[in-house]
């Protein structure tokens, strides 16, 4: 039997940054990945190939989740709550927006308790976002975060649009800032990797630079010149081994997808970080032991997300300079979670809200006519002939339409989880995770705040054609909650340093140690965790 001082499951923003640091400290560790490994020179521009026929998760027809909205429900195969299966997870393709967490974000239950919500699970972070400070810093010189405050590296160029963006939101009373991203803008010779060559398609794609801070091109290539990293790629994690006498993990067994061949890899510590949907399902697949008070699974989150779209002409906006080339980045976050006024809080009914990150529609050709057809007219309808010919003319040469992207703020509730399918398995005969997914009533009015908001700036912007695109849906992608941290092993999964409550080798270090959604995307929250935990881990396994 192959033996490791530590085994961690999942190649992406939390699995990687941990491994790299055990591995520094000359811990032998063995990266398991379900996904192939992509080279650079892989990443063409090609929409079909990569979003089309998308290569980086499984298919539904073979390797679905399920989803329902109500448990008396059947639910259906779905693609919905895959991230990335691919070396480097969903930081690989990721748009990389890296903003850190505020300190709200931590304080979900004591700022619930004296409103009118009820029937939530929010909880205060054990690890509030102010203790994870000095490891922001680190992630982002890591990382190579432009604008951030730990990288030294200066922002993206931004398309000289963005200057109608700051001015509205003056206006407004909110807050627009350049957005820190995860693109390099000078090289990093010691990483190999180039600054960003402002391609028009960035998100949804593999960087062939090696800009983008992906964890290949940053964590996973700094632990490989250690010597201390072992990658299995294409090599499923089907279950963790309890030892029934000491109580803790003693491996875990994993199946070759290339020849199906199954063996069990002894480990010192075992680290869980496949995403927060298939963290709990592995633990789930591993029997009672792993899940000692039912709590795996439990506390589902998502990021919520709306979406606000409006068109600037070339005719009414010819004082903005290249508005149809220029930067293909805006490189806007417009924060929305300010304490809204008391005249506002009677209204709306909720606290906070969330974020706007404004970008120029995704310029896929196909994925943008496809819109165009189907969003003109609204809901049910579509747009054909000449009329759609017309659209397709002024969508392409008219002008430029900004999306506004929605993060709001999720609240957590008993009825939101995973678990099990009893009746549906993959093709590896293993059953899939199940997501029973519904709103509490506070999401609406938070999705309908940002939908007045996000209208609110496009509109001051002197933006045509402004309407909410999506009223309020999720970004299944931006995912936690289900194996939160805590003090108390009746409402959390792991303690303050990672660790399951019943089973103390075996951490979790991804987006589902989360207890609560955030007003900013995760990814750098889950990386800043994960290096942390790296260090518990350290502390705690001498």
């Amino acid at each position: 039997m192959k033996s490791f001082d530590a085994v961690v499951v999942g190649s992406g923003a939390g699995g990687s940054p941990l491994a790299c640091r055990l591995c520094e400290a000359g811990w032998k560790v063995l990266l398991v990945e379900r996904g192939r490994a992509w080279q650079r020179s892989d990443f063409d521009r090609d929409e079909i190939e990569w979003c089309r026929r998308d290569r980086f998760v499984p298919s539904p027809k073979t390797d679905p989740h399920t989803r329902r909205s109500d448990e008396g429900q059947r639910a259906n195969p779905s693609a919905d709550g895959w991230i990335s299966t691919v070396l480097g997870g969903g930081t690989v393709h990721m748009g990389a927006y890296l903003l850190r967490a505020g300190v709200d974000d931590g304080r979900q239950g004591s700022r619930l308790q004296n409103t009118d919500d009820r029937g939530h699970s929010a909880l205060d972070w054990v690890v509030p976002p102010k203790a994870l400070e000095p490891f922001y810093d680190v992630a982002e010189r890591d990382l190579g975060v432009s604008g951030a405050k730990g990288s030294g590296l200066p922002f993206l160029s931004a398309h000289a649009l963005a200057t109608k963006i700051d001015a509205a939101a003056a206006k407004l009373a909110l807050s627009s800032t350049p957005t820190p991203r995860g693109i390099l803008t000078a090289a990093r010779p010691e990483d190999d990797r180039l600054p960003c060559a402002y391609r028009q398609l960035c998100a949804s794609y593999g960087c062939p630079n090696d800009a983008k801070s992906s964890m290949p091109a940053t964590y996973l290539r700094r632990a490989q010149k250690t010597g201390n990293l072992t990658v299995r790629t294409e090599t499923l994690a089907t279950k963790l081994v309890l030892d029934p006498l000491t109580k803790k993990a003693s491996g875990v067994v994993v199946r070759n997808l290339q020849d199906h061949s199954e063996e069990t890899i002894a480990a010192k510590v075992v680290v869980v970080a496949a995403g927060a949907i298939e963290s709990a399902r592995l633990l789930l697949l591993s029997g009672e032991g792993f899940n000692a008070q039912g709590q795996v699974g439990k506390n589902l989150w998502f990021s919520l997300f709306v979406e606000v779209a409006g068109f600037f002409t070339k005719e009414k906006h010819a004082d903005v300079a290249d508005l149809m080339t220029g930067s293909p980045f805006l490189n806007r976050s417009i924060a929305v979670d300010r304490t809204l006024d008391p005249v506002l809080q009677k209204t709306a009914k909720v606290d906070r809200t969330g974020m706007f990150q404004a970008s120029f529609v995704h310029d896929n050709p196909i994925h943008r006519s496809e819109r165009v057809a189907t969003e003109s007219l609204g809901a049910g309808k579509v747009l054909w002939g000449r009329d759609l010919k017309v659209a397709l003319q002024k969508e392409f040469r008219g002008g430029r339409k900004v999306i506004l992207e929605g993060f709001g703020e999720q609240l957590p509730h008993a009825g939101m989880y995973v678990d099990l399918d009893p009746d549906v398995k993959d093709r590896h005969g293993l059953p899939v995770a199940r997501l029973t997914i519904w709103h509490h009533g506070r999401d609406q009015r938070v999705a309908a705040q940002m939908q007045k908001d996000g209208s609110a700036l496009l509109t001051t912007m002197g933006a045509d054609d402004v309407k909410v695109v999506r009223s309020m849906s999720e970004t299944t992608v931006l995912q936690g909650g289900t194996c939160r941290f805590g003090e108390d092993p009746k409402t959390s999964v792991i303690d303050r340093d990672g660790a399951l409550h019943a089973v103390k080798n075996v951490y979790v270090a991804d987006g589902g140690a989360l207890p609560s959604s955030l007003t900013v995307p995760a990814t750098l929250t889950i990386v800043a965790n994960s290096l942390r935990a790296a260090e518990r881990i350290q502390a705690r396994e001498k």
